[in-house]
């Protein structure tokens, strides 16, 4: 398995994949909201209407590790 300065680069990949998701709040402060249905990162996102989406991205898994997820956020219920 390859290694970078000693340590496991599945380690240092998958540890940065987060499903927790933050808006900035107008005073400067940062927010935690609803998370993603699952964890990834590298994934597009784009805000249509009164909606966030979400596509896509890297997944913790190592045979399936594309996503092919497609969701919404409802900044107004918080899902």
């Amino acid at each position: 398995m390859p290694k970078y300065f000693g340590a496991n680069i599945d380690f240092l990949i998958f540890s940065r994949i987060m499903g927790s998701v933050e808006r900035l709040e107008d005073n400067g402060q940062w927010v935690e909201i609803a998370p993603l249905s699952a964890a990834r990162m590298g994934c597009a996102c784009t805000k249509h209407r009164d909606y966030i989406w979400v596509a896509g991205g890297m997944m913790p898994k190592r045979k399936y590790p594309v996503s092919n997820l497609v969701e919404y956020y409802d900044h107004r219920n918080n899902v």
